[in-house]
């Protein structure tokens, strides 16, 4: 999931924050979403990957979906510490070598082809929701 800045968690170049309510709305229908697709594929481990840690938070106190350790980052940021880093190409590495990719994308979430480019590169199956 790609929230860019709707989840308040950082600033990138989209400056729309949701508030309270709108973001329980938001994560109801995106992990409504994540349920569906889950339910079609009961035997495997699920995986939550997100550039919003509000939203990774959410998952690990709510739900039964696996999340990766760390805290996500941006590379628009110039910052040129690799450590800086390391958690999206953990998180790209890990997405290409799932069995299968799903972006979810509701309401005002970014279109983002983190994931595609992800599951291209590990040979994947990639499935796309937009609402």
């Amino acid at each position: 999931t790609r929230f860019t800045t709707l989840m308040g968690d950082f600033t990138d170049t989209t400056k729309l924050v949701l508030n309270e309510n709108e973001k329980k709305l938001l994560i109801d229908k995106v992990v409504k979403c994540i349920d569906e697709e889950a339910a079609l594929c009961p035997d495997k481990v699920i995986y939550i990957l997100s550039d919003s840690e509000y939203f990774l938070q959410y998952i690990k106190q709510n739900t039964v979906y696996k999340t990766l350790d760390g805290a996500p980052k941006h590379l628009e940021n110039n910052n040129r510490n690799i450590d800086y880093h390391a958690k999206t190409f953990i998180d790209f590495y890990f997405i290409a070598q799932s069995d299968k990719v799903v972006l979810i994308q509701k309401d005002k979430m970014y279109n983002s082809a983190f994931s595609k480019y992800a599951s291209i590169l590990g040979n994947k199956s990639f499935k796309k929701i937009i609402e």
